[in-house]
């Protein structure tokens, strides 16, 4: 390495400064991995909210617990879908 460093000239060296691409790289992937993930949620969120509009629209008579536990799906994609934001963000902070 400190061959690499005194041929490089930077002070840095040139396998330091690959490591730092090779975490820009990972982190940008695990960013694109948060991103999906918090965009799957939301679309399945929005999927099961369309699909008990439909039962009920169409008039389907359906066990209250049913509706309770879709719901409850429902709100539990939210949760993480925030917080998915948050680590979004986090990450594009940084």
């Amino acid at each position: 390495m400190i061959f690499l460093e005194k041929q490089n000239g930077s002070g840095e060296g040139v396998l330091l400064n690959r490591q730092k691409e090779i975490r820009k790289e990972r982190e940008a992937d695990q960013l694109a991995a948060l991103t999906g993930t918090l965009v799957a949620c939301e679309n399945t969120a929005k999927r099961i909210q369309d699909f008990i509009d439909e039962v009920k629209k169409a008039g389907i008579k359906t066990p209250v617990e049913v509706y309770k536990l879709l719901e409850e799906e429902i709100d539990t994609l939210k949760a993480l879908a925030k917080e998915l934001e948050g680590d979004v963000e986090k990450m594009r902070q940084t």
